[in-house]
Order: C-alpha cells, then structure tokens, then sequence
C-alpha cells in the first residue's frame, strides 16, 4: 500500500506533537488519524497511545505508522486517559503539545492556522472553539467572548468558568515539565490550573478548530454515566481531587477562588462518599483521603457539613 502523499515545511518552523490516546474507537479512528495527516502544515510529531484496546485499533495505528514517518505508536495495557496521554508526554520532543481525541478529529488548516499564531504572538498558550457532533447535527461552541487578560484567564480556570478540555488548546511544551495528569476522570480538570498559571502568554483564536463526538459513549474518554453508581463514585472522587487540587491552587495565587473551589470539594467528597455505599468501587484509600478532607473542613465558616 502506498504511504501518505508529502509536503513540504519551512526549516524553521517549530515541530507539533500530537497525542492521541486510542480505546475502543475502531468506528472513528480513520477519520481522526485522516484529518491529522492531511493537515497542510506537515512538521508534526504524531503519537498514537494505543490503550489496550480489544478491537482492532491497535493493527490500525500500526498501519498507518507503516505509511507516514511522523507516526508514532505506543502499545500498552488498559490503564485509562491519564496513563495514556502521560505516555504520550513522555515520548514528545515537540515544541508545542496538541491533544486529539481519537474519536474526534480537527478542521482542515488548524495546525497552519496554529503556527501562524504561534510565531506571530509567541504564546504559551493558544486557545481555540470546537465543534459539537450529536445526532441531531454539528453545532460550533464559542468557548469565550474575548481573550482576557493572563491573570483573568487563570482566575477562570481555577473557577472552572472557562473550559477545561485538553484538546481546544495548543501548548508550549515546556509547560508540561513536571505537570502529569494522574486521575481516571476528570484529569483535565485537574490539570489546567497548573498550566494556566505557568503560562506568561496565552492567546484566542474565535474559530472552531476541533470536532468533539457526543455520540460515542464507548471510547476512553467517554463521559461518565451518573446513572452507573459504581461510575458515579469514581467521577465523583476525580471531581474531589480535581477541586482539592483547585482549592490549593486558589489559596495561594487567587484567594477570590478559595471558597468555590472549596464548597465544590466538599459537595464531590461527600458525593463519592454517598455513591461508594450503594456500589463500592473506591478503594480504602481513596475514602479515606475524602473522610480526612471532611473532617478538615467542619469548621470552616465557608462550607456548612450537616452531622446527617
């Protein structure tokens, strides 16, 4: 077979890792890995994860590995999103990260449109709108009115009132230097804060760039059913550690997030706790880190914990 056709790029134009954790998207996976390698812009650093997955996305990241140089595949056990996206990040030698959901797939131009910016503003950080792929349709999502100042923009993420995917942004690489995600849900979540306040620059662009599926509710970064109690415990602690971490985050750069973060700690701690009595999926451990948080907070003025 025929590898992918080759263009062209400028000597010195930076080099574009793109991670994509791969599970259980065999329906999607060609689409995805397509709208990568077509992109007009040609240095990319193209690393697929491939999580264990018991279909055929394993021969299918290998295939295409077999027709473009610039792929890259990890094979490992089924470990969840964290593992595979740190498994990823080990492996970069980019300079500016991208993340790509396996069932998604990006607009034809955004790596160009991306670098584009890059070199012109130099950012740490760019942010981009998405797409919406239900059944009913395509939808664009405009994630913010303007771009805000640095200092705004790391408020609203320790508020959580900008979006905190990891795939509608493009980041400096060095940001990740010691930074890992290390949740099985919610790991963006908990993640952001740490690379919003390193960045020094972040920019906007207003165009939708990414194509996020709704539909597939099998792949590793499918949304939690609430319905699933076992499910709803461990997205619950994620939500727990992910706003600990927020909290701590608040206390010592932006004290006007401290009581949000803190009362939506408490709220998911006491969540998990409710949800592991009736289907115990958590470990000992894991209680115990809610339980000991609990008892931290039954005195503070900003969160009210009933005895009941």
């Amino acid at each position: 077979m025929s590898g992918f056709p080759q263009h062209s790029s400028r000597p010195d134009s930076p080099l574009i890792s793109v991670i994509v954790p791969v599970y259980r998207v065999e329906p999607y996976l060609a689409r995805c890995l397509d709208s990568i390698i077509s992109q007009s812009y040609r240095n990319l650093e193209i690393i697929l994860v491939d999580d264990g997955s018991p279909d055929k996305c394993g021969a299918i990241c290998d295939d295409y590995a077999s027709r473009d140089a610039r792929i890259h595949v990890i094979h490992q056990k089924n470990s969840g999103p964290s593992v595979a996206r740190n498994a990823g990040l080990d492996r970069v030698t980019g300079d500016y990260i991208v993340f790509v959901d396996s069932d998604d797939y990006i607009a034809d131009g955004m790596m160009e449109a991306l670098v584009k910016e890059i070199e012109k503003e130099s950012p740490d950080i760019v942010l981009f709108d998405y797409f919406a792929e239900k059944k009913e349709g395509i939808f664009p999502v405009k994630t913010l009115d303007s771009i805000k100042s640095l200092e705004k923009m790391q408020e609203m993420v320790l508020f959580d009132s900008y979006t905190s995917y990891v795939w509608n942004k493009i980041y400096r690489a060095s940001l990740f230097e010691n930074v890992r995600m290390c949740l099985h849900k919610f790991e963006d979540l908990m993640v952001m804060p740490h690379l919003f306040l390193k960045a020094r620059k972040i920019t906007y662009l207003p165009v939708p760039y990414y194509y996020y599926n709704h539909a597939n509710d099998t792949a590793l970064t499918s949304t939690v059913n609430a319905a699933n109690n076992k499910l709803n415990a461990i997205s619950k602690y994620g939500l727990f550690r992910a706003w600990e971490e927020h909290e701590k985050l608040a206390r010592q750069f932006f004290r006007s997030a401290v009581e949000h973060s803190e009362k939506r700690a408490v709220s998911s701690a006491v969540g998990g706790l409710v949800a592991n009595v009736y289907r115990p999926a958590l470990s000992d451990e894991q209680l115990d880190e809610m339980k000991t948080f609990l008892d931290t907070k039954k005195n503070a003025d900003s969160v009210r914990i009933s005895k009941k």
